[in-house]
């Protein structure tokens, strides 16, 4: 309708249909065992791997965390509450 009312092809509307089309095309060969190449929502895009500013991830092992040791015992810590009522 587009076309017939402009002699125009509509950008936004033609860039659209490709992108659709695409999509059924990847993920129909997908589907069929064609390729191995995952369809869209699974596929790097190529903006992705031409990104050479992405942080590299780096994977590593964590040590165990060091625990503190704890003083022995003090006249602080070994203190016994009395449960006898403080005389008036």
């Amino acid at each position: 309708m587009f076309f017939l009312f402009t002699s125009k092809i509509n950008e936004a509307l033609f860039n659209f249909n490709k992108q659709i089309f695409l999509f059924f095309d990847d993920t129909l060969n997908f589907l069929l065992f064609q390729t191995e190449e995952m369809p869209f929502p699974f596929k790097k895009s190529s903006s992705e791997d031409n990104d050479s500013n992405a942080p590299e991830i780096v994977e590593g092992e964590a040590d165990e965390p060091l625990f503190c040791k704890v003083p022995e015992s003090s006249e602080e810590n070994t203190a016994e509450v009395s449960e006898e009522e403080p005389k008036s």
